[in-house]
């Protein structure tokens, strides 16, 4: 179990830390449209997270449809509050998305590490 989360989650983690630091050097943007761009990021690679996951999870193929979904449902709100609250201050706004980024991420592993059948 322990190949699956680091080949799953924590290798996709690093590269895309990696790409939003390179991102951060090349672009001319502040730290916070860099951070706002990473919490969508991660919701995002939730998607291929939970895609790749779902072959080794013990759960009723009835579930399965509820995964993605669930992932996009974070990923709108994700984008709904970086780009479509423009009363809120950019701080929590960063805060906000990068806090869903997570949950998103977060939501496959804690699933992975319930649901995981062994071979």
């Amino acid at each position: 179990m322990i190949e699956l989360l680091v080949s799953a989650i924590v290798v996709p983690l690093v590269a895309l830390g990696i790409m939003s630091f390179m991102r951060g050097l090349i672009e001319q943007t502040t730290v916070q449209t860099t951070l706002l761009a990473a919490g969508f990021d991660l919701c995002s690679l939730s998607f291929g997270i939970m895609g790749a996951i779902i072959p080794t999870l013990h759960l009723s193929p009835a579930y399965f449809p509820l995964l993605p979904m669930w992932e996009l449902l974070l990923a709108i709100i994700a984008l709904a509050v970086a780009h479509r609250t423009p009363s809120l201050p950019s701080g929590i706004r960063t805060i906000i998305t990068v806090a869903i980024g997570g949950l998103a991420i977060f939501s496959p592993t804690v699933i992975l590490m319930l649901y995981w059948k062994s071979s």
